[in-house]
């Protein structure tokens, strides 16, 4: 399973769906994501909703991926 499954997997587990679109659509993606630090950006969301230990392993490169979604310039 790749990084990008593995974040959709874990948000999914959590019921974080708004979260697991985002995902879906490469926000988390260091390619075409529209946040200048997605993976900074998935910390903080992380962390804004009571996920330390996902945060952490987003701090940790367990979801760092740069397959490109639907989020970026169209």
């Amino acid at each position: 399973m790749n990084p990008k499954q593995e974040l959709i997997r874990a948000l999914e587990r959590r019921g974080l769906w708004g979260m697991v679109q985002k995902a879906k659509d490469g926000y988390f993606s260091r390619l075409g994501s529209p946040y200048p630090a997605p993976l900074a950006q998935l910390v903080k969301e992380l962390e804004a909703l009571g996920h330390p230990d996902l945060a952490e392993r987003a701090r940790n490169g367990d979801f760092d991926h740069d397959e490109p979604g639907r989020a970026g310039p169209r």
